[in-house]
């Protein structure tokens, strides 16, 4: 039984799948693939819209967990079963006296006009009671705060690509 050499192309192929692969992995973050700073900021409203909808599923975590637990509130995102980092936001869980605050802020800032946005289960409430709208109080760069209106989402497509 005769042994084949190897073949030129089988380096060029490794090379193409780990470029292809880096390429497929994405940088991750706020700043531009050519390396001249941070990309645009998009309207505050929207970054609000994308924190107000990351709260709404952490409150309906939580309230998950407190009606499976008697009541009981989560010490920690652990109990939760989830991480506080995700690869564009921090997940934080809070007590103030009895009540449980949940806040969700952008990893990498930077040029955003909102940084972060907090509440509590209630906002669940109040997304039932107003057709899936519901208010978060946002934090810009310099700690103010305004409240925003978080839209319900869009619900996802139906349509059937027979």
């Amino acid at each position: 039984m005769t042994r084949r050499a190897p073949t030129a192309s089988l380096p060029r192929a490794l090379v193409t799948a780990a470029a292809l692969a880096a390429a497929a992995c994405g940088r991750g973050s706020d700043e531009r693939p050519d390396g001249a700073g941070t990309l645009p900021a998009s309207s505050p409203a929207a970054e609000a819209d994308t924190l107000g909808r990351e709260l709404f599923e952490l409150a309906d975590v939580v309230a998950s967990y407190e009606a499976s637990h008697r009541g009981r509130r989560p010490a920690s995102l652990r109990q939760l079963g989830l991480d506080s980092l995700a690869p564009q936001l921090v997940r934080r869980l809070h007590r103030r006296g009895d009540t449980l605050l949940l806040e969700v802020a952008y990893r990498r800032p930077g040029a955003r006009a909102v940084h972060a946005c907090t509440g509590t289960t209630d906002l669940l409430e109040d997304a039932s009671l107003h057709g899936g709208a519901f208010p978060a109080l946002c934090r810009d760069a310099s700690g103010a705060a305004d409240t925003f209106t978080i839209s319900p989402a869009a619900p996802p497509s139906t349509a059937r690509n027979d």
